[in-house]
Order: structure tokens, then sequence, then C-alpha cells
């Protein structure tokens, strides 16, 4: 099992327990926490710098998934220039003790001027330095969005977190409801930027377009504009621009994780969770 972590994992203490037990730690270096690495003749340097000056093993090319935020950004092929190499880092200097021997990898994008894809990855657990543990350190980090997505629609979109059970096996049975349900929510909005014309049918029966049909009109979102609006009134007999679901981009914004947990809930209640306090 590897565990994965953005740049909020960068911390001494959560290194240093990784070598300890011997867990697969991968983390994403943070500028923010100065990491120094010992070269020879008992110098140090930074890890940035000392990272750049490594030669380059490959290239490979990621899809980049869309986002929002103050670094919005579209959907977009990225070629990126990887290194890798053993790093010794120094402890903080408040701290102490000996150096930590990570793997070190660092993905850069290349052949673009502005807002460059820049990720350097420490990792544990690995045994070379070549292009092909470069290029399966880069596959695994760039998973870590879509598990942290799975998490958000389990406890934003079913409430997991509100349970409140008498025994561990009754979570257990509420969850494996909550699972399946975070999954279809997840699933939705992984292929809705990436296929949003796609005729919902392809992915929900009749009965969910429906359902995501009435949820859709209670968020006061326009259904039945995309491209399958033929292949959605066969389905439901609705009218297209004021029927129902009809493109998978629209059946993800209408099974938001927050709307389906209102009506998920009385489900978790009646089937699992009779003994909720």
């Amino acid at each position: 099992m590897v565990n994965i972590c953005d740049r909020e994992g960068d911390f001494r203490a959560l290194l240093d327990a990784a070598r300890q037990s011997g867990a697969e730690l991968l983390v994403r270096a943070s500028r923010s926490a100065p990491r120094h690495v010992l070269l020879p003749e008992d110098s140090s340097g930074c890890l940035w710098l000392h990272m750049g000056g490594q030669p380059v093993l490959g290239h490979r090319k990621i899809r980049l998934a869309a986002s929002g935020g103050v670094r919005r950004r579209k959907t977009r092929t990225v070629r990126l220039a990887l290194r890798a190499a053993y790093v010794d880092l120094k402890p903080p200097v408040k701290v102490g003790g000996p150096p930590l021997r990570m793997l070190a990898v660092s993905a850069r994008e290349v052949r673009r001027r502005k807002q460059k894809l820049s990720w350097l990855l420490l990792t544990t657990g690995r045994s070379s330095a070549d292009i092909e543990t470069a290029i399966e350190v880069v596959r695994f980090y760039k998973l870590r969005w879509r598990i942290e997505r799975f998490f958000h629609a389990l406890k934003v979109g079913t409430r997991i977190e509100d349970r409140r059970l008498d025994d561990a096996d009754d979570l257990g049975k509420c969850l494996a409801f909550d699972a399946i349900t975070a999954f279809r929510v997840w699933d939705l909005s992984l292929l809705a930027p990436e296929k949003p014309d796609d005729p919902a049918a392809r992915y929900v029966n009749g009965d969910e377009i429906k359902f995501l049909t009435l949820m859709a009109r209670k968020s006061g979102f326009s259904c039945g504009t995309g491209t399958a609006g033929d292949d959605h009134r066969e389905i439901c007999g609705a009218d297209s621009g004021t029927g129902g679901v009809s493109c998978i981009e629209t059946a993800a914004i209408a099974g938001d994780a927050e709307t389906v947990a209102g009506v998920a809930d009385p489900v978790h209640r009646d089937v699992c969770c009779s003994k909720s306090t």
C-alpha cells in the first residue's frame, strides 16, 4: 500500500514515521518547507536546485484535468521532463538527527512559458532511480486527486461522518451502502469534463435519469439542452430544453454529492441505521 499526500504532508515527523515503520510514502515537496540535501565534501544545497541539475531520464505525456479556483485551468495534455535521484535530506536545525534518505522525482513541464506544471515528489520504498520508477511515481501521484474526490463524495454526499451508531458493525453496513452512492456520484463527476456530450443513457438507466431530472429542476438547472436530447426523449418522454437530463455533464451536475445526500439518507436509515442515536 502506498500512502499519498499533497504538500500538506511534507513535514519531518511524517517522513521520519514512514522511515521507522517501513511504510511506503509518496509526498509532494512543499517550497514552504525548506529542504536541503547533503552534497559531497560535507556541503549542502537546495533540494530544488539539486534536482534541476540532474539529467533528464525521459519524457512522459499525461492528461491534466480541468480545475477551478484561483489557478483555474482547462483540461490539457502535458509533456513532462522526468528526473530521479536518491537524496539525503538534512533534518531541521531545531530537530536534529540523521539525514533522511529518499527518492526524489522531478516532473517539470516543457515547451510552455507560463504556469508550467512542476512536481517534486519524495518517496520511500523504491529500489531504483530509473525512468520506469519515475513514471510509476508520477502516475501514483496523479491518482491522488481522484482518490480525494471519492472521499469528498463519501463524506459530503452521504454524510458518513454524521452517522451516530452503537457499534462498528452497524457503521460497516452503512459504509457499504454509502460507498456505492459515493462511487456513482464520483464516477459521474469524472465523466462530465471528459465526455460532456455523451448520452446520459450510456451510464445511467431510465429511472435514474428521471431522478436526476427532478434534482436538476430543483437546483434551477436547465436540462435537456445537450446533444443527446433525442436519446433522452426516448427514455422518459422529455422535451428538449424543458424536459430532463440528456447528457452526462447535466447528469453529473444534477447528481451533485450534496443533492444526492438528501434523498439517500432515508434509505440508509431504513436499511441499516435503525440503531442510530
